[in-house]
């Protein structure tokens, strides 16, 4: 996003405030003396880029509606326009006043206040030829925004430097170059009903409970005696309503046919999509437990592999002569860089991974991954009255991303509707998320894991760069997938893997959505090779309920804000520890600390909830800071530039059907939400269906109901979640070209 905060000043007089853009110079001195010294660029406008917000009775908080600019300088100058209640304009301290003067006529007299004029200076002479008078200006704050996409574009370009190299020299395979996925035949059902196992035995009673209703003793008497489980499966329920199965049935057969019309009506989508199980080995990069350090994975983030070059630079000549080639010194002099070690010590010992040294240390250089297929069956798509047939070139593929404490199989909730669409799925786990935990002490169980131990394991606000770089391994693991597309190896017995990768795109859901997002602007960002880009080349994105500014719409969040807070209070306030431990002891379970903290903060005075807020929102500062690298802000803009999306928000209807609880829609920011998310990508509201037959199109469709998720469950709203599976459906079968809405009902105006 690059965090668009600016130093708090004053009221604002016209041309009081000011902002000015300028390009941040590249060096070691810039990162001594930020943003100083650089040409002036363009002025931010009032009410356009930015505003003003009254934080209390004399500050003003200058407040970005648009991401700053990643890598680059910018300045906030105030000037006497700057006015008191009285009229009376408010001047700069006398420090500053002397700071200002021009140094080449008069120079202050001791070195240390040369320093800083000769800094002060810097920022007043670019202005000078902006139309500012030096005598006017009160302040001057410089700052430099942090790079973002740096690093994954560093990531990307590591997924195909052996095929560059292979591409580049004429030598070896490319095909070994490419990371393979691996598809077999499934263990267990093959089929997403079974496997999501939609049909329970409890739903089965109940329907035959349902067709005894009005028989004769007899009849219910023989329904009693039959064994009907065969219609739990997919192909008990349509080789029963092909008349495949009349003499296993017999005299029930009427009964068995009743029945399955009423399973296949609901769950048979299910059963049109095959379902197969696979592997692909990926770049790891997150921490992995170490005997040393076995909580790695919630403690720890990503390193660099090479010394930062500041550092490099900053380094004495004499440290450097003693410095032996450390294990990476060969790939990090091919950009420049090095991996230089004193006693076995690295020089740069913190290995922060920055533009200034962009490539990840690999904690496993193939850590292999769960897979998860589905493909079309195209008779039972044809049987539920959806006539499809594998296009020549293949199915198409939607890579399916799912939501925090999720799992790859929870995705299967939209392969039915996919399928009779008449496209394919491919899906891994996120980090940390179903079978990606770790089981710590070799119970058995995952102790690490934010499917089933605590979704604060990926949204790690105790450690907050491990949070950014969950993000970044999931979005690393998503363009690995994406590249080993063009490399399926398929194992099954039928040769049932056959996809068109020349049309991929990407459905995702609350985080996965948010990843999802994230990963299709880096794929579709050029590498400046054609061939290279359509190895990555996303068609369509359709999110369902992301947001940008991570860090305020979880704080901000109904359902996750309480959680939070009531950790950030566990460690600094005394006294909601006591509070917790006196009434729930001390294990208090994460719903017990929901509860505490909304308990808590009620028993507050006003003076005592304004010292939490205090801390919630320095938090929130410094949280959204690191996480910068990884929010939805910093790729929005690239994605609306590449691709088109669609996006779905639950947005309630005023009344008793709530806005999502999860992810919130708006925030106190203008920056952070749904709505500002697809605002930055370039999306406007969609009320009816739109089509393009030239081109492709894009919109955010908001809901009147339903919820968080709603595109894979129906428990809020049955219509809603039809709706939202049509419209993905839709959208990307028509590769872009039309965004479908068939139920108005339950669409926002």
């Amino acid at each position: 996003m690059e965090r668009a905060l600016a130093p708090q000043v004053g009221p604002r007089g016209d041309g009081a405030v000011g902002v000015a853009r300028r390009a941040a110079a590249l060096g070691v001195r810039e990162a001594a003396i930020p943003s100083s010294g650089c040409k002036l660029g363009d002025q931010l406008t009032y009410g356009v880029d930015y505003v003003l917000s009254l934080v209390d009775d004399d500050t003003v908080s200058v407040v970005p509606l648009k991401p700053l600019k990643p890598a680059s300088g910018y300045m906030l100058v105030m000037t006497t326009d700057l006015k008191d209640t009285s009229g009376k304009a408010v001047q700069g301290s006398t420090t500053w006043d002397l700071a200002r003067q021009d140094i080449n006529t008069a120079p202050l007299a001791t070195e240390d206040q040369l320093s800083l004029q000769t800094i002060v200076n810097s920022y007043i002479t670019p202005l000078l030829g902006a139309g500012f008078e030096r005598d006017n200006i009160t302040y001057v704050s410089a700052f430099t925004t942090q790079s973002t996409v740096n690093v994954m574009g560093t990531v990307k370009q590591l997924l195909v430097a052996d095929l560059v190299q292979i591409l580049t020299t004429g030598q070896g395979d490319p095909s070994t170059a490419l990371p393979i996925v691996q598809v077999q035949d499934a263990t267990g059902p093959d089929n997403a009903m079974e496997a999501l196992g939609l049909i329970s035995s409890a739903t089965l009673n109940g329907a035959l409970e349902l067709a005894k209703s009005g028989q004769s003793a007899q009849v219910q008497a023989a329904i009693d005696a039959t064994d009907f489980s065969l219609l739990q499966t997919c192909d008990g329920i349509f080789g029963t309503l092909s008349g495949q199965l009349s003499a296993y049935w017999g005299s029930m057969e009427t009964v068995a046919a009743g029945i399955s019309q009423s399973f296949a009506a609901e769950a048979g989508p299910f059963c049109a999509a095959k379902r197969y199980t696979g592997s692909v080995s990926l770049p790891y990069y997150l921490p992995v437990p170490s005997m040393t350090n076995p909580l790695a994975p919630v403690n720890d983030f990503w390193h660099a592999a090479c010394d930062s070059g500041i550092v490099l630079a900053g380094a004495p000549a004499e440290v450097l002569a003693m410095a032996e080639p450390g294990p990476n010194y060969e790939m990090c002099s091919q950009v420049g860089l090095a991996d230089l070690r004193v006693n076995g010590e690295m020089i740069d010992d913190a290995r922060n991974v920055t533009r200034y040294s962009p490539i990840p240390q690999t904690t496993i250089a193939a850590n292999p991954l769960e897979v998860q297929v589905t493909i079309p069956d195209a008779a039972i798509a044809t049987a539920l009255g959806f006539p499809i047939s594998k296009p020549d070139a293949g199915w198409p593929v939607a890579m399916l991303v799912h939501g925090i404490t999720g799992t790859k199989e929870q995705m299967m909730a939209i392969s039915g509707t996919l399928s009779l669409h008449g496209i394919a799925t491919i899906a891994i786990d996120l980090p940390l998320h179903g079978s990606r935990g770790f089981d710590v002490d070799g119970d058995g169980s995952d102790d690490i894991s934010a499917t089933t131990v605590s979704p604060t394991h990926f949204m790690n606000l105790a450690s907050l760069p491990t949070a950014r770089d969950n993000v970044r391994q999931g979005m690393a693991d998503l363009l690995g997938l994406r590249l080993g597309l063009n490399a399926v190896a398929d194992m099954t017995a039928t040769q049932a893997i056959d996809l068109d990768v020349s049309k991929v795109s990407v459905m995702g859901v609350s985080l996965g959505a948010i990843t999802g997002a994230n990963f299709a602007a880096m794929a579709n960002s050029t590498l400046g090779n054609d061939t290279l880009d359509g190895m990555f080349a996303i068609n369509a994105v359709s999110l369902e309920s992301p947001a940008s500014g991570i860090a305020t719409f979880l704080m901000e969040s109904p359902d996750f804000g309480p959680l939070i807070k009531a950790l950030l209070l566990s460690e600094s306030s005394e006294d909601f520890v006591a509070y917790v431990g006196q009434v729930y002891g001390e294990n208090a379970t994460e719903l017990q600390l929901r509860q505490a903290y909304t308990d808590f903060v009620a028993l507050l005075d006003a003076d005592a909830r304004a010292e939490v807020e205090a801390l919630f929102a320095q938090f929130n500062f410094a949280a959204q800071t690191i996480l910068d690298a990884s929010d939805p802000t910093a790729y929005a803009g690239m994605l609306g530039a590449t691709t088109p999306v669609h996006f779905m928000s639950v947005v309630g209807d005023g009344g008793e059907n709530l806005p999502d609880q999860v992810n919130p829609v708006v925030t106190s920011l203008p920056l952070a939400g749904q709505h500002p998310m697809a605002a930055m990508i370039g999306l406007e509201q969609v009320t009816s269906t739109i089509s393009s037959e030239t081109g492709t199109v894009s919109g955010q469709v908001r809901f009147n109901s339903g919820a968080h998720a709603s595109s894979l469950s129906p428990v809020a709203d049955p219509a809603v979640t039809r709706e939202m599976q049509l419209q993905v459906g839709g959208f990307i079968k028509s590769e872009a070209q039309a965004l479908p809405i068939t139920n108005t009902d339950v669409v926002a105006n």
